[in-house]
């Protein structure tokens, strides 16, 4: 007999308790049999799941596990679980890129980071080139050591810097993304898998489409 923890009832726990046989998969041998109820491995129903997911995306750890009645570790686990199953329902986050931004975040103390992608919007910008070009003219001939000096770093690097005016990229949106991220690593403190960690932080960040259960009809 096996138990799956499912949504509570009031103020009672509600577990579904089933006895599970082993089928001879032609691909895989002899399995135990799945559950329409729960994924494979997993010792939460999908609902509860799901219940779960929603308030870790705006609550710290201590009102998750009290409103919840789970481990912190236990609740990793769902946010890894719940965060596969919404990323395999929708489009690839990564089809239709046309601009990102890059930047790595530490997650643990000394050097432990995490890469972080984001996709930044379109601008567009028809002057820049012109006025820049004319800029660095006069900067080289200012005579003024700090300003040459300037001017010769834009030069080097002038194609990346229009390239950047094009796509109207700055750091404003990684910045802010970034500073979202470290208040959810102040909130997962306790997750001893940085794959639980990088779940929570799709599930908060990421623009998935979390949902609460709803009642079947």
């Amino acid at each position: 007999m096996r138990r799956w923890r499912h949504q509570d009832f009031g103020c009672r726990r509600v577990g579904l308790v089933a006895a599970l046989p082993r089928v001879d998969c032609p691909r895989c041998g002899v399995v135990v049999a799945s559950v329409p109820w729960a994924g494979p491995g997993s010792r939460s129903a999908r609902d509860f799941e799901a219940e779960c997911a929603w308030p870790m995306t705006v609550a710290n750890r201590k009102t998750v596990g009290g409103f919840l009645h789970i481990a912190w570790r236990t609740a990793g686990d769902v946010a890894r679980r719940v965060a596969e199953r919404v990323k395999a329902s929708m489009p690839s986050p990564f089809d239709g890129l046309t601009a990102i931004g890059v930047d790595e975040t530490s997650h643990r103390k000394g050097h432990t980071y995490i890469t972080v992608v984001v996709d930044h919007e379109r601008h567009r910008v028809v002057r820049a080139r012109g006025e820049l070009n004319h800029w660095v003219s006069w900067a080289s001939h200012s005579r003024i050591p700090e300003i040459v000096e300037l001017s010769k770093k834009i030069r080097r690097r002038r194609p990346d810097i229009l390239r950047t005016i094009r796509l109207g990229c700055s750091n404003a949106r990684l910045e802010a993304s970034d500073d979202r991220i470290k208040v959810t690593i102040r909130m997962a403190y306790g997750f001893h898998h940085v794959d639980n960690l990088i779940a929570l932080i799709m599930l908060r960040c990421g623009g998935l489409d979390i949902r609460l259960p709803q009642p079947a009809i």
